[in-house]
């Protein structure tokens, strides 16, 4: 999986590191600027330079993985035969238009940011901030309603699968 780099500029030595560990140890890079698909930052920083993540301490490092999915994928993201509006927690397709709920959203806009298998202790926390291990048919229950309403056929998904320890978004 390729890495999406991702610039930092927050004040704090101790934050930035605590930042730059957390979104390196979930799939990002740290990059220049010029390089930057966006910016974490807690100061000024010019609105027209991209997508923009404003902080401000204290911050949540499990809200953080979520929030920077969202913002990457602020427009309109494939989803199988669906295009999903993460604004307005809908899917469109062919056959109309299919409304989510706002975890079903985050389930979807944190896959498709993953572009690969993603394990569920890792869903529980970004999209939940659960911490590991915590046993819980939480994340399930969504995956099951989640694909009741976009799969043909919920017992063969072909657009949310299930993988060794989590799931993913076909390619397809």
């Amino acid at each position: 999986m390729q890495r999406i780099p991702l610039c930092l500029n927050i004040a704090s030595p101790a934050l930035a590191e605590a930042v730059a560990q957390y979104v390196q140890g979930i799939g990002y890079e740290i990059a220049a600027a010029d390089r930057a698909r966006a910016v974490i930052t807690d100061q000024p920083w010019p609105d027209d330079s991209g997508p923009v993540l404003r902080i401000t301490p204290p911050v949540r490092l499990g809200w953080l993985g979520g929030a920077l999915a969202r913002l990457l994928a602020a427009r309109e993201i494939p989803v199988g035969p669906y295009r999903l509006n993460p604004a307005g927690r809908c899917l469109t397709g062919s056959g109309g238009t299919v409304s989510l709920t706002e975890k079903e959203t985050e389930i979807l806009v944190y896959l498709h940011a993953a572009a690969g298998p993603v394990v569920k202790d890792r869903l529980l926390a970004e999209v939940w901030g659960m911490r590991d291990g915590v046993d819980s048919h939480t994340l399930e229950t969504h995956i099951h309603r989640l694909r009741r309403k976009i799969e043909t056929d919920p017992a063969r998904p072909e657009i949310l699968l299930t993988e060794a320890d989590g799931y993913r978004l076909s390619q397809a």
